[in-house]
């Protein structure tokens, strides 16, 4: 009510003092707390540090909190019962004084802002020592409620934060770290000397806040200069941080609370060490010692932490590379190469005892040795290592399904490869194309991972995998047959590897060189049919047309005869591929007069072999196309032919038909005897 004024401030205390007093003795709950919200609220409403002074101010602030604490530690020595009013206090008592000095207070320079932090940082320790040292009472049985009770959790709290935030106003970014990582320090071993937990989870707490503090504003703490590279202070920091999290980790011996930060810290440290390619080589050294130390401990935080690392590292040498200068063409190469061999030791050393990161570890090192293939050689050259690389791993670790995965996979890439930059290539070294040089090397191996793996214990899906290796063998080696020998003569080459496959095949009894032949079969037939003779834009050379079209005929008659009588669909099939093709090349090649008796020379022809061979599909189709030359002969021929041609046509045509009817009585009884 009066004017403010010293006397007026300080009056307030002994009245504080009187209504604790009086409450304690009458065993008041509610009054002490009333007057602690009084107390505050009159000091932050009717103090003005203009007027007053701040050093008032703040020895006011120092005593209402001391009185109202003195209360608080007397009743929590003698024991007496005691309410959620009671518990109450303390916490209350914290906050109403850190609320009203920052309502009242003036702001100051960092040294006194540091001090003022400090001392209440002092004032709540001791508070926090007495609590434990009469923590004894009984307290509540909820936690929580013992919490509040006993106080001192709080009061380290407060006192950790309050020194952190002394040591921000006091010092510059990191210096100030190092005095939060000291306090930390303190705050961890003080939880390890007490045998209590939560003095742990403090000082890691204040590590938290020291690690937010480092990059937030320590990144901008300048740094030294050396080899014309700036690096910053906070490097160094950063890694005596990770340096202390790993030495706590030991001296706890509990969670990975502190492990965690430490990896990120070690690889924040390393790319502002290095700042270049080499980073992601960097981190996968530490990837590679994560995971030692786990095989070491067998601590599985170690683990995660080096697949996690090793992930970053592998991401880290495709973006580092995607877009490197040329000046250093080479380096990104040997940096992926290196991450390579780490990965695959580290896999090797994870052996039998983490099964399931052997796959994950060992597959970022394959995908870091393809990278800097693509990355260091021609072009040409990528599929060729891509597919050794799938070999070696193919062989060395042919007993592992982990490797041989890995293997299927390059493989395979390497065969799509050959697509996109080997078949388009145009070059050539020593008169030899470099489509040549590279595709059968590829198809050797495709052959070889297919004899490599059969017959070995593999899963189904695995089986499929296997099998697909001599199938991407035919089709890489016609493609290059495409390429190599032109349009006219591709057939040709398809041709005889129908012939290849299809001896083999059955000579082996391999059921995949036999489909592969028949698909060989019915592309070649598409294709002389369609690029050979119908095609406007084919090689219009007679005798080149002509005698690719023979040679089909003739592969697929071959065909025909290396099946055996066993299976007569297969017999079937390539008898009339062989009787369609010769068809179709007299209907392109042959004049419309003279062609019914093409066609009815071949059918004359296709008969007498079908005698001759004991084949019934070539007597049925001798039989099929004089039936087609007999149509044309009454639709066509008699209305479109001059009357010369008609005459030649049905004459010759009725003698065949005649000779045709003399075979079949001539050679009834056996023709009967193998229908």
């Amino acid at each position: 009510l009066q004017p403010l004024s010293a006397l007026g401030v300080a009056a307030t205390v002994p009245l504080a003092i009187a209504l604790l007093t009086i409450s304690r003795k009458l065993e008041w709950t509610t009054a002490p707390l009333a007057g602690l919200l009084l107390t505050y609220w009159t000091f932050a409403f009717r103090f003005k540090a203009d007027e007053a002074g701040p050093a008032l101010g703040v020895a006011a602030l120092y005593a209402y909190w001391i009185c109202f604490e003195l209360y608080d530690l007397l009743r929590l020595r003698e024991a007496r019962a005691r309410g959620l009013v009671d518990y109450a206090l303390f916490p209350l008592n914290a906050l109403m004084l850190l609320g009203t000095a920052m309502l009242t207070l003036p702001a100051s320079s960092p040294v006194q802002s540091s001090n003022f932090l400090a001392s209440l940082g002092v004032l709540f320790l001791g508070s926090t020592w007495l609590r434990m040292q009469w923590k004894a009472a009984a307290g509540p049985a909820h936690p929580v409620l013992n919490v509040l009770a006993q106080g001192y959790h709080i009061g380290a709290v407060l006192a950790a934060g309050l020194f952190a935030g002394a040591l921000m106003k006091r010092f510059p970014a990191i210096r100030s770290e190092i005095g939060m990582l000291l306090e930390g320090q303190l705050f961890l071993l003080a939880g390890i000397r007490l045998g209590d937990r939560f003095f742990r989870r403090v000082g890691e707490g204040v590590f938290g806040v020291a690690l937010a503090h480092l990059f937030l504003v320590g990144t901008n703490a300048g740094g030294w200069t050396g080899s014309g590279r700036k690096v910053g202070y906070w490097v160094a920091m950063a890694f005596a941080m990770a340096v202390v999290f790993y030495a706590n980790r030991w001296l706890t011996r509990e969670g990975p609370e502190l492990t965690w930060p430490a990896a990120g810290l070690l690889m924040a440290s390393s790319a502002g060490l290095l700042h270049n390619e080499w980073t992601a080589a960097a981190w996968m050294s530490i990837a590679f010692l994560l995971l030692e130390v786990y095989r070491r401990t067998g601590l599985k935080e170690f683990r995660y932490q080096g697949v996690v690392v090793g992930g970053f590292a592998t991401i880290g040498c495709a973006i580092l590379s995607y877009e490197r200068p040329a000046r250093q063409k080479w380096q990104y190469p040997a940096v992926d190469a290196i991450s390579s061999i780490l990965a695959y030791v580290a896999a090797w050393r994870l052996h039998r005892i983490a099964d399931e990161f052997r796959m994950p570890v060992s597959a970022a090192g394959s995908l870091l040795a393809a990278w800097a293939a693509w990355l260091f050689l021609p072009a040409p050259l990528v599929a060729v290592a891509w597919g050794l690389m799938g070999l070696a791993l193919l062989e060395l670790g042919g007993g592992y399904w982990w490797l041989r995965w890995q293997a299927h996979a390059l493989a395979y890439s390497a065969f799509a490869r050959t697509f996109i930059a080997n078949f388009p290539a145009y070059g050539e070294t020593g008169g030899i194309s470099h489509r040549l040089l590279t595709v059968v090397p590829l198809a050797v191996l495709a052959w070889h991972g297919w004899h490599r793996l059969r017959g070995s214990e593999l899963g189904k899906r695995e089986i499929w995998a296997a099998r697909g290796y001599s199938f991407a063998a035919v089709l890489l080696m016609a493609a290059l047959a495409r390429f190599e020998l032109g349009r006219t003569l591709a057939v040709t080459g398809w041709a005889a590897m129908m012939i290849v496959l299809l001896y083999f095949g059955h000579r082996l009894a391999i059921r995949d060189f036999r489909l592969q032949a028949y698909a060989l079969a019915v592309a070649t037939f598409a294709r002389s049919w369609a690029t050979n003779f119908a095609s406007a834009d084919g090689d219009p050379g007679f005798v080149s047309r002509l005698a690719a079209g023979l040679m089909v005929i003739a592969a697929f008659h071959g065909g025909e005869f290396l099946t055996p009588r066993e299976q007569p669909r297969e017999r079937w099939a390539f008898a009339l591929l062989g009787v369609t093709l010769l068809s179709l090349l007299v209907f392109y090649e042959a004049s419309g007069q003279a062609l019914t008796l093409c066609w009815g020379a071949q059918a004359a022809g296709t008969l007498i072999a079908g005698f001759a061979a004991r084949e019934r599909v070539l007597r049925l189709g001798g039989l099929a196309l004089f039936a087609i030359c007999v149509l044309k002969l009454f639709l066509f021929d008699l209305r479109n032919l001059e009357t010369m041609a008609r005459i030649v046509s049905f004459i010759v045509l009725g003698l065949v038909f005649i000779g045709a009817s003399w075979l079949y009585m001539r050679f009834r009884e056996k023709i009967q005897r193998y229908l």
